[in-house]
């Protein structure tokens, strides 16, 4: 089956707006097994919404569409529903009921413009709203398949999963996908792309699997999908396996909702390991990602940021001498930073961070962007220097994530 997806409203085509709504469906329907090929936005107008509407008439099988279905005058998704399906609006009775239980719930009277939500093309069938007053609606129309939902994101969410695709089930137009994540850090798309495409070759074709490619800062993801594929052939385990040796190196994960420091903060778990950390340049970033993810308090015992170096002194006691001899952003600091951190918070592991952000404070020993990450587990302390000349926040985002990575080998 193939899906087109509208995104509705002029906050959307005037920039104001980023249309998320359009990226959730799209992924929600790929792995259902409905495939998008087209994103369509258009403004409040009625010719453009028609025009949209006929496009993807000639397109697909199922047209999802968003925004435009409120109580205001610039709300007018459904009046050109009307006039597309040639159908007209009439007050239904459903959607009425639904209208008035959601707003006594909440000790509210129903506003005229309210009892706008209520008209639907006749032939329609309107699809209750659990978090809004605007009902979403599906119509059938020539054997394609359009479904109306709410701009508001938590609406839209709400009824996707909540009644379009039960009700697409119940067409039999769902399909069963599997898909296979590689999440990597620490190489480029372009040396992703290099590694895997003579898996992409005809001679070495991956059978019914596709592989697409996601650059995230500071990340890449590979997802490997088999639409409708049912049970892998054995080809296609051998192909997913040499996936993976191919990226071993790089990936930290298999599992899309995880991240590199809900990884860490696993693996500490099952060794009963505590962590803490010692930030200079980065702030507290590192804590931040640690704190990110739920139950982060089994392992993670606190966070010193030494970004003067009296602190780095008085609390992290590092040695003063050394300050002057060879700098903040040196081995042998951050060697005393998590050594001392470690001591102080009584941790079995911890990470330091000491560099120089940028834009300003480098020299010609010590440009902008450069790091030491300094890692202590209880096999011992290593100090990793690092360079990475960038932006000063994508330095700081991209060197907190190696830094958490450093600990991630050292844990497997």
């Amino acid at each position: 089956m193939i899906a087109e997806i509208i995104a509705i409203g002029d906050e959307i085509i005037t920039g104001q707006v980023l249309d998320s709504n359009s990226a959730f469906i799209a992924q929600a329907l790929n792995e259902n097994g409905i495939e998008v090929k087209y994103h369509v936005s258009c403004g409040d107008n009625q010719s453009d919404i028609l025009m949209a509407f006929k496009q993807a008439h000639q397109r697909a099988q199922i047209v999802v569409c968003t925004g435009g279905l409120g109580p205001t005058t610039d709300d007018i998704t459904l009046e050109c529903a009307s006039v597309f399906f040639d159908d007209p609006l009439q007050e239904n009775d459903q959607a009425l009921i639904w209208l008035q239980d959601f707003m006594h719930q909440r000790g509210k009277a129903i506003s005229d413009n309210n009892l706008k939500q209520t008209l639907l093309p006749r032939q329609s069938l309107p699809l209750k709203n659990d978090v809004g007053t605007a009902c979403g609606v599906y119509f059938c129309y020539e054997g394609k398949h359009y479904y109306f939902l709410p701009g508001v994101p938590k609406e839209m969410k709400s009824l996707l999963s909540e009644r379009v695709f039960p009700h697409l089930a119940s067409h039999e137009t769902l399909g069963h996908v599997q898909s296979f994540y590689f999440k990597t850090f620490g190489i480029a798309e372009s040396e992703v792309d290099r590694r895997l495409s003579p898996l992409q070759q005809p001679a070495m074709s991956i059978g019914r699997l596709k592989l697409s490619y996601r650059a995230h800062f500071p990340e890449v993801i590979v997802k490997v999908t088999g639409l409708n594929a049912g049970e892998l052939t054995k080809y296609e385990k051998t192909q997913l396996n040499l996936i993976q040796n191919e990226l071993q190196e790089f990936c930290y994960s298999a599992e899309l909702h995880e991240t590199m420091a809900s990884v860490v903060i696993s693996k500490l778990k099952e060794r009963g390991w505590t962590l803490a950390t010692a930030e200079s340049c980065t702030g507290g970033l590192i804590g931040q990602h640690i704190t990110r993810v739920s139950g982060a308090s089994d392992v993670f015992k606190g966070s010193v940021v030494a970004y003067a170096n009296e602190v780095k002194e008085l609390v992290l006691k590092v040695d003063a001498e050394t300050l002057e001899s060879v700098g903040a952003v040196s081995e042998a600091v951050a060697k005393q930073m998590v050594e001392h951190v470690s001591q102080l918070l009584r941790t079995d592991t911890a990470i330091s961070i000491t560099g120089i952000a940028g834009p300003s404070g480098g020299t010609n020993q010590k440009p902008v962007g450069t790091a030491y990450i300094g890692i202590k587990t209880p096999h011992g302390v290593f100090v990793k220097h690092y360079s990475y000349a960038r932006g000063r926040q994508e330095f700081q985002e991209h060197v907190a994530w190696y830094a958490l990575d450093l600990l991630r080998r050292a844990l497997d």
